[in-house]
């Protein structure tokens, strides 16, 4: 069975990785409510002349699962800094992990350089607020005394990012949000206006960066969902006509 497996997602990867060398389409990825919702959020912060405020989570690049959940959270930045320096939106992104800081402040100069506007970036774009719910705290204080037009939270998040999302409520701004971590998913489902579901995120900053690799890899992961669903529908058949699947797959 595991090699089963693994001659499936071989074979698929080599197929996507083919596909790019000649220069062909890859799967197109689904359209996603909560990263279009990102344009309007910054709209708003032009009309009304109040900050998108962006955080990323943890923001840890060396903790097993939590690290890809971090760099979908700084491809999604990638998206939010363009979209800012290309409207004249004010930006503000809070950390509350120091592991991050260097990253984000990288891809937001880089998107105002891009944008030809350089000048306007400064480096009090990006600020650490302290880790855990105390840096939460800080980010909500923050909030609600600079005014805020627009929320974005992507990443790996803990109960602390609840402050956050109610002070986002409280200013009324758009809340746009979403983790891979599903025990945390009932908090973004109460207090988003748009949310990205568990592995959205990952589709986001796909979607954000526009990397072909990235892309692939949620193609060839798409593969093992249908493979595995597949084979639990097959168990669940033979289960109901009393044959042992694991004996069966053995044959």
């Amino acid at each position: 069975m595991d090699l089963l497996l693994f001659i499936v997602l071989s074979a698929a990867m080599y197929y996507y990785l083919e596909r790019i060398r000649s220069n062909k389409p890859l799967p197109r990825i689904r359209r996603l409510a909560a990263f279009e919702a990102i344009e309007e959020g910054v709209g708003r912060a032009v009309e009304t002349g109040k900050m998108v405020f962006m955080e990323a989570g943890f923001g840890t690049l060396t903790r097993g699962a939590y690290a890809p959940m971090t760099m979908a959270g700084m491809n999604v930045l990638r998206h939010v800094a363009k979209l800012c320096a290309e409207r004249d939106a004010k930006l503000q992104f809070g950390a509350t992990g120091y592991e991050i800081l260097p990253l984000a402040e990288g891809i937001v100069e880089e998107a105002y350089k891009v944008a030809g506007k350089s000048d306007e970036f400064s480096e009090d774009m990006i600020h650490f607020f302290g880790s855990g719910f105390a840096g939460n705290m800080s980010e909500a204080s923050y909030m609600v005394e600079n005014g805020c037009a627009c929320l974005v939270m992507v990443g790996a998040f803990s109960t602390s990012c609840l402050v956050l999302l109610g002070a986002s409520r409280r200013s009324g701004a758009i809340t746009i949000g979403g983790t891979g971590r599903w025990i945390m998913m009932y908090a973004f489902g109460i207090a988003s206006d748009f949310l990205f579901i568990l592995e959205d995120i990952y589709a986001a900053g796909a979607l954000a960066s526009g990397d072909t690799t990235v892309m692939t890899t949620l193609a060839v992961e798409d593969i093992l969902k249908y493979l595995v669903l597949a084979l639990s529908i097959i168990g669940g058949l033979l289960a109901m006509i009393a044959v042992d699947f694991v004996s069966f797959i053995k044959m």
